[in-house]
């Protein structure tokens, strides 16, 4: 899977080869299902991590303008 990921200031960066996307919410860690993506809100995510196959990445909710996962 791959996403681009869009910043508020205007840039935007791809990960490719995610294989597993992990967000923390008041309730704790939570993964995201393929399913889910369409549908997917922000609202109340602390943190958003994409384990890849070169390794983690973690980014902060409050820099994301928004993630487009159709990307190719």
């Amino acid at each position: 899977m791959r996403a681009v990921i869009h910043w508020k200031g205007g840039s935007s960066v791809a990960v490719d080869d995610i294989l597993t996307i992990r967000y923390t919410d008041k309730d704790g860690p939570k993964f995201l299902q393929s399913s889910e993506l369409s549908s997917f809100q922000f609202q109340g995510i602390d943190s958003f991590s994409f384990f890849t196959k070169k390794g983690l990445l973690i980014f902060s909710v409050t820099e994301i303008l928004y993630i487009d996962f159709r990307a190719r």
